[in-house]
């Protein structure tokens, strides 16, 4: 008698919610990554502008129901957020002084903060606890992986407003040399 075909589990999936960069911030930041590049103490490899986000929830390895739920929770917050801005004013080693990673990131935008809060909270209350809830939520976008931690820069004031009107659920892939973003799912906020 032959056997009945085994379904195959999908494997888990390694995600996260973020808010993703606009062409012409996209501009902004490779300006910057140009300027930073130059400076001889700044040794290191550019973010591909294909990565460039901006992370409100780190997820982890996800098997396929929480994804599901996740994906559910994101559409109803979206659903009932206001677009907004998010300044970008310092550009420095993340997370700490002696990091490997330089970012641009700001003070958290009062309806960015409101929404990354209820965000956690209800992506908690429906089983899918973002990692990383001992941190306070510090809105940042990569640029530059480090060789080694930078001393010195030959700047670090900026000044950047990243429009915030759409928030993505990505997947996080390793392909190649890094890391790749795949969107899974993405909703609009309202107009402000």
């Amino acid at each position: 008698m032959a056997k009945p075909p085994m379904t195959q589990t999908p494997p888990p999936k390694r995600c996260f919610i973020a808010v993703p960069v606009d062409e012409a911030v996209t501009a902004e930041l490779h300006a910057l990554q140009k300027r930073l590049c130059g400076h001889a103490g700044v040794a290191g490899r550019a973010i591909p502008s294909a990565n460039f986000h901006l992370t409100l929830a780190f997820l982890g390895a996800l098997e396929e129901h929480k994804r599901s739920r996740a994906v559910e929770v994101l559409e109803d917050r979206a659903g009932e957020g206001e677009a907004t801005t998010q300044p970008l004013t310092r550009i420095g080693p993340f997370p700490g002084e002696r990091s490997r990673l330089l970012a641009l990131e700001g003070v958290p935008a009062a309806r960015l903060l409101a929404l990354q809060r209820t965000l956690w909270t209800d992506l908690t209350a429906e089983g899918v606890p973002p990692a990383g809830a001992e941190r306070a939520f510090r809105p940042h976008i990569s640029l530059i992986r480090l060789q080694r931690p930078v001393n010195e820069l030959p700047f670090s004031e900026v000044s950047i407003e990243l429009p915030v009107r759409e928030l993505v659920f990505y997947e996080s892939v390793l392909e190649g040399r890094g890391m790749a973003y795949h969107r899974l799912a993405s909703f609009s906020l309202s107009s402000m």
